[in-house]
């Protein structure tokens, strides 16, 4: 069986080439905005795209009108973890981000389960288990690993005991801003960027989740390059009003190192996409995803 035939072959090769535009993006240290980033590499590879596909001579660039919805939605929610993951590596370590951001073969697994009805085996249900765990270890948030006053200790207190020192209720009023203090406290040990990189690479591997998903219902038939030629145009419609207001930052010239590191992060996007696309178009989500955990 040829490599292109191979879901698992090509899934492989795609994690790899991944791995190493996540690494540039990490390797350009927050000097290039995100959405600059994320627009820069759209573009090129949407060019590269398109030159492909005219080159082939196919007779449509956007495929099969039918499938218009279902390939936008792959396209934006895609998109938008990718974009959220970016973010997640320039706030946290690079390690740290992917190993939150793979927790996604979890949400597969959840989702196959829940839309179409796929056995979710015990073996399955132990994975999804250490996944969480292990993303929590990675995480270590201070409201649960200690390091402030607003220990658990000191949460168990408040939850046993009412502002009298009587037995709480049931009804949340006297507990819940105690939790609230407890949780913000410890957002304040875990640091600002490590927690907002924390939230964006969990929604990174939501959005993943649903994107991986979505694919599987894209019928083999439709190209992976046209599959890929919605995403990268969705990143672009979506970059266009943050790099105009200049959020999170303006517009940079990137320097000559950076540059190097954008290339690499264009080439990674054009052919990781195409050939991640393919790979879960001939073969089960839940395994795609497990095996594009090799990052």
């Amino acid at each position: 069986r040829s490599f292109w035939d191979s879901g698992t072959a090509t899934m492989v090769v795609a994690a790899l080439i991944m791995s190493t535009g996540a690494l540039s993006v990490a390797m350009t240290g927050g000097r290039v905005p995100v959405f600059e980033i994320v627009m820069i590499r759209s573009a090129v590879s949407l060019m590269l795209t398109v030159s492909v596909v005219r080159a082939e001579k196919w007779t449509s660039y956007l495929g099969t009108k039918r499938l218009w919805p279902i390939l936008a939605m792959r396209g934006f929610v895609g998109a938008t973890s990718m974009t959220l993951y970016y973010e997640a590596i320039q706030r946290m370590p690079l390690a740290d981000a992917i190993t939150i951001m793979y927790s996604n073969p979890v949400l597969v697994a959840l989702l196959a389960w829940a839309l179409r009805g796929e056995v979710l085996s015990a073996r399955g249900c132990v994975g999804i288990a250490v996944t969480l765990m292990g993303v929590i270890v990675v995480a270590q948030p201070p409201f649960l690993f200690g390091g402030h006053e607003w220990s658990q200790t000191r949460m168990a207190a408040l939850l046993r005991h009412g502002k009298n020192g009587m037995q709480l209720s049931i009804v949340p009023t006297a507990w819940f801003p105690a939790f609230v203090a407890w949780c913000w406290n410890g957002l304040s040990d875990w640091g600002y960027g490590f927690a907002t990189g924390f939230v964006m690479g969990v929604l990174a591997a939501a959005t993943a989740a649903v994107a991986f998903f979505v694919i599987t219902c894209i019928p083999k038939t439709e190209p992976a390059l046209v599959v890929s030629l919605w995403f990268h145009g969705a990143a672009i419609v979506m970059s266009i009003v943050p790099l105009i207001v200049g959020y999170p930052d303006k517009v940079v010239v990137p320097g000559s190192f950076d540059c190097g590191m954008l290339c690499i992060i264009i080439l990674s996007s054009f052919f990781g996409q195409m050939l991640l696309n393919h790979s879960f178009q001939i073969q089960n989500a839940a395994k795609g995803s497990s095996i594009n955990c090799t990052q």
